[in-house]
């Protein structure tokens, strides 16, 4: 039988370029990785090739650089995990990978709407038409529209995290780093597999993936996945419905000729969302509504007056040219989505109808990028040009009182045009020495348009253009074949835009980043241990910061800081059997100036806010007014995370039982500038358990996630109405069966 390494963190491959490279002279194992790094970036590893003698920590190969490398070679702070890493540490959605990303955090809003955050730098608004600067990549294509993104990992090849400004490579908006998303390519050997799951709270899933040739050349796969939950986490104390709940359907196909010099893969995808937890807010343990309210109910409870409802469908594809040219390689991508969500939530956090919220958001994008590579001596070097254009608006109504009376009705639209060229080259000063250097241009214009009851605003028609230039530079060295150190110098910004809700303020400017990051890799031991470590510092300038009104939402550039930290990422493979990793960060990140940083703090019962004369005395709720924040954390950024994690298999003469485990932890953090309301500290213990037929063919697998039931928040804030959070996820149990051809 095939023994499979799960190497529970760092990633699971090893590729035929480590193999022959053991086998040969040091010369002519450079010629065969030279060959095999070309021949790769057509035709990334694939992530199931075993170490050359089964021991020692597997090889992962990345596309951190937009062509397929050891990671171990990349200058780039990088984590990456396969399939089965995921699956090892009870990673299911996106949503779930800062379990292993320490740096890392994840929030979810409602009707899909993500947020993430690394090394303390991200943005919390997710309302339609906006950005976040850290981007999501999958399979190459950008995907700028914040909704749908939560993605459930099930068809991945691997998941790439990438830390600091990415402004060369991928431009625009990856100031906090990227999200890498590879998919499984078709296959011309038959194979599938399908699996059936069941969970608590009555909790079903069902996922599908096959492949198979059709001609010589031609190759496809199809993947499915159902997930139906049919109790909630909580209720709803006043409908007493469910409340807090997840129901996914996916398919996607490929398709791909692979003719030698010519590969053209073509493919499609189909998601319906329905997961109203993000944005199902509670108030704030100690928090008076406006309307005179606490909360009674258990963490996962809500108290609002009507049931929260979102969905969003999501759907696209791309068509992906790689085309050899002599010595060159000249690949095309271009790409095409949609996400439509729509919701419906109590807005105010009364148990009384004072204002509910239905909203329709669109976003489309067309995005292309064209890029020509090639290496000739001393020099690797890379051209490209990106261009993106989006159309993004939404249609929100505001419904007050028991009968719902239309109070506000907006309607707005932004359209984009991104152009930019980008050139990347890596000087190899000697054999162990070089130095990469890369330059990018962005030009963005956003045109938009907008009206209240009908009545266009006076923004409506505006257009404002932003050229920005973004750089890196790198100097690497390799001490041996198994350490390597770098320093880097990277520059990244993310696009100013409008607000939309409603069209009535000036435009933001761009956000940029300076980033600084010193690092290391090493592997060990005959490759037994991976040590990965990184020091950073962050010139953080222009901040866009976010308010929320009862009726509006505006972000403005209000801000600067500074950003330093450390991170480690250990692998040890002591046996075929046990995989152990763990990584840490420590992330130190403040506001150098922040002199205007909103501010709410609680009403006092019976008294008008400060500044306001005339009016009924508020009974709940907060003040608005403005602080100095300069010194204080930044949101969102714990200072110290860590996790650890093993798996151990035991073979047997019916096949073999794997026992994983992961356990991470979070340091508190504010949810406010002020640090007013923080989040706890956090401990996430997930557990899980697989026997694997001698034939491959049959595995059941149990998972036990959170197991200790701990409490903790996916997003929380300070609003007008009072303090908030959405809950998390509690205890959840999963037995899984798979059948495999």
């Amino acid at each position: 039988m095939v023994q499979r390494n799960r190497s529970s963190g760092v990633g699971a491959v090893t590729a035929g370029l480590a193999m022959s490279a053991a086998l040969t002279s040091p010369a002519a194992a450079q010629e065969q990785a030279v060959q095999a790094q070309q021949s790769s970036e057509r035709r990334p590893a694939e992530m199931t090739v075993q170490p050359v003698d089964g021991d020692g920590v597997a090889t992962i190969f990345v596309t951190a650089q937009k062509r397929s490398e050891n990671l171990q070679d990349v200058p780039i702070s990088v984590q990456a995990f396969d399939l089965q890493s995921l699956e090892d540490s009870g990673i299911q959605r996106l949503a779930d990978v800062p379990a292993l990303v320490p740096s890392m955090s994840f929030t979810t809003n409602g009707a899909g709407g993500s947020a993430i955050f690394i090394r303390g730098i991200g943005a919390i608004d997710v309302t339609a038409g906006q950005e976040a600067p850290v981007a999501i990549y999958v399979d190459g294509v950008y995907r700028p529209s914040l909704f749908g993104n939560n993605l459930g990992l099930r068809n991945v090849e691997r998941v790439e995290i990438l830390k600091g400004p990415q402004g060369t490579l991928f431009g625009r908006n990856a100031t906090g780093g990227l999200v890498n998303v590879v998919t499984r390519r078709p296959s011309h050997e038959p194979a599938g597999e399908v699996s059936f799951s069941v969970g608590n709270y009555e909790t079903y899933e069902v996922s599908a993936y096959g492949t198979a040739g059709i001609t010589e050349n031609l190759a496809f796969d199809v993947t499915g996945y159902l997930r139906r939950q049919e109790e909630g986490y909580g209720v709803n104390l006043i409908t007493g419905n469910d409340a807090n709940y997840r129901n996914e359907s996916t398919i996607a196909s490929k398709i791909e000729y692979d003719g030698g010099s010519t590969v053209i893969t073509a493919s499609a995808d189909y998601s319906l969302i329905n997961a109203p937890q993000g944005n199902n807010r509670e108030v704030y343990p100690g928090s008076i509504s406006s309307g005179g309210s606490v909360f009674n109910g258990n963490f996962y409870d809500v108290q609002h007056t009507v049931d929260y409802h979102a969905e969003t469908e999501v759907f696209g594809g791309y068509v992906q040219l790689e085309q050899e040219i002599g010595s060159l390689d000249l690949v095309s991508i271009t790409g095409y989505r949609v996400a439509e969500p729509f919701f419906y939530f109590d807005n105010d956090l009364n148990p009384a109808p004072f204002q509910a919220v239905g909203a329709n958001y669109y976003d489309r994008q067309f995005t292309e990028e064209i890029r020509l590579s090639g290496r000739s001596g001393f020099l690797t070097w890379m051209v490209g040009a990106f261009y993106l254009q989006t159309t993004a608006g939404l249609n929100l109504k505001i419904f007050a009182g028991p009968s719902r009376i239309l109070a506000a009705d907006f309607d707005s639209e932004v359209k984009t045009k991104s152009y930019s060229i980008f050139a990347d080259a890596v000087f190899q000063l000697s054999p162990r020495d070089s130095i990469t250097a890369g330059l990018r241009y962005t030009v963005d214009t956003r045109r938009v348009t907008g009206a209240i009851g009908n009545v266009p605003t006076p923004l409506s028609g505006d257009e404002t253009t932003w050229r920005e230039p973004t750089w890196r530079v790198v100097y690497k060295r390799d001490f041996t074949e198994d350490i390597m150190a770098y320093v880097s110098y990277n520059r990244g910004f993310k696009s100013g835009n409008y607000n939309l809700i409603p069209l009535t303020t000036a435009p933001y400017n761009p956000e940029i980043v300076d980033g600084y990051e010193i690092g290391a890799k090493f592997d060990l031991f005959d490759r037994r241990v991976r040590l990965n470590v990184a020091g950073f510092y962050y010139d953080y300038q222009n901040m866009q910061v976010r308010t929320v009104q009862r009726l509006s939402t505006v972000v403005f550039n209000a801000a600067s800081s500074e950003i330093k930290g450390f991170e480690a990422e250990l692998a040890i493979q002591p046996t075929r059997s046990l995989s152990l990793s763990a990584s840490a960060a420590y992330v130190d990140g403040e506001y150098t100036s922040f002199p205007n940083a909103p501010f709410f703090f609680p009403v006092v019962p019976g008294e008008l806010c400060p500044g306001v004369t005339a009016g009924t005395p508020p009974i709940g709720g907060n003040c608005q007014t403005t602080i100095d924040a300069s010194g204080t954390q930044l949101i969102r950024a714990p200072k110290f995370s860590a996790n650890f994690g093993g798996a151990f298999t035991i073979p047997t003469s019916v096949g073999e039982v794997t026992l994983t485990g992961r356990v991470s932890y979070r340091s508190s953090f504010p949810w406010d500038p002020a640090g007013r309301i923080r989040e706890d500290p956090n401990v996430l213990v997930n557990l899980g358990a697989e026997w694997e037929s001698s034939d491959e063919r049959v595995s059941i697998r149990v998972d036990a996630e959170n197991i200790t039931g701990s409490h903790y928040a996916i997003s929380g804030g300070t609003f007008p109405d009072a303090d908030s959070f959405s809950a998390g996820t509690p205890t959840l149990y999963r037995a899984t069966v798979t059948f495999r051809m």
